[in-house]
């Protein structure tokens, strides 16, 4: 079954920041760690910042989509934030709360859309047929070749 081309907007970059393309986004700014320690990236810093706080406290990640750039931006921030703690269970807790944030958004997108996020991954992913299976489940994934 052939689907089609999606192409990720800076919504969905903001929504999904540990896509390819996020990351490709970020390399093209060719900022530097020291960067964020100038006035103009303060509010980056800012929301990586809250990102951890909010992972530990709450389990979950807001989501502010309303300055996309800051959104792409904070999760890789955030991430150096929470590895630079050498605390397993921040670690843990902020990849966790990110994931949970990730699937509440991915309840709401079209086929399409999960299935280019599957193949982001390299994941053997596929759209069942009606008639294949039940219809409790629109996609299979292959674990094994």
């Amino acid at each position: 079954m052939q689907t089609a081309t999606v192409k990720f907007t800076k919504n969905d970059l903001a929504k999904y920041p540990f896509l390819k393309e996020a990351a490709e986004y970020v390399k093209t700014l060719d900022l530097k760690i020291e960067d964020l320690a100038s006035p103009e990236f303060f509010q980056i810093l800012e929301r990586a910042e809250e990102r951890v706080e909010e992972a530990i406290l709450y389990a979950i990640v807001s989501k502010k989509l309303q300055n996309e750039e800051i959104e792409i931006l904070s999760f890789p921030t955030a991430i150096m934030l929470a590895a630079a703690t050498e605390n397993q269970f921040i670690k843990r807790r902020y990849a966790l709360a990110e994931a949970k944030q990730a699937y509440n958004d991915l309840k709401f997108e079209p086929r399409e859309k999960i299935l280019a996020i599957a193949k982001n991954f390299q994941w053997k992913i596929e759209q069942v047929l009606s008639e294949e299976a039940a219809e409790t489940y629109q996609f299979k994934l292959h674990f094994t070749d």
